[in-house]
């Protein structure tokens, strides 16, 4: 699934640009991704728009991880995921809604690339790119974040 994902961020620049449903199912089995997989995918975008509607505009306040989010995170994704947090690469409605579509969306625990994935939704649905270089670091170097 998180391939799929990761081909609709890749080929539409937001949301808006995506075409129907239907449409979209046809370009991604002609992409080669597979009924499941592409269900699954649209399943998730289909939650990804109602839950970045219901988010709160503003979170304050310092955040720790709950057990079941830490569960939710293989060790690899785990440190990925403090070093994002302490780099300031999320806003704080952006953080959230990775954190909600870990528990809520995926049944396994999620590792550093899915997380990456996860990340790269985060800013797609938000219509905020970061500004800076680590964005490029996150997305690009598979293993430079963990080691």
């Amino acid at each position: 699934m998180f391939d799929a994902l990761s081909f609709v961020c890749e080929s539409y620049w937001h949301p808006g640009a995506l075409p129907g449903r239907e449409l979209l199912h046809k370009k991604m089995v002609a992409a080669g991704f597979e009924g499941p997989e592409v269900e699954a995918a649209l399943g998730f975008l289909d939650g990804a728009a109602i839950s970045w509607a219901l988010m709160p505009t503003e979170v304050r306040g310092m955040r720790v991880l709950t057990p079941v989010e830490i569960e939710a995170l293989e060790s690899d994704a785990l440190a990925l995921w403090g070093q994002i947090v302490q780099s300031g690469l999320l806003d704080a409605v952006q953080r959230e809604w990775v954190l909600e579509s870990i528990v809520l969306r995926t049944d396994d625990p999620v590792d550093a690339e899915a997380l990456r994935v996860l990340i790269h939704l985060a800013f797609w649905v938000s219509g905020r790119f970061a500004e800076n270089d680590l964005w490029e670091f996150v997305v690009s170097e598979p293993t430079a974040c963990v080691q």
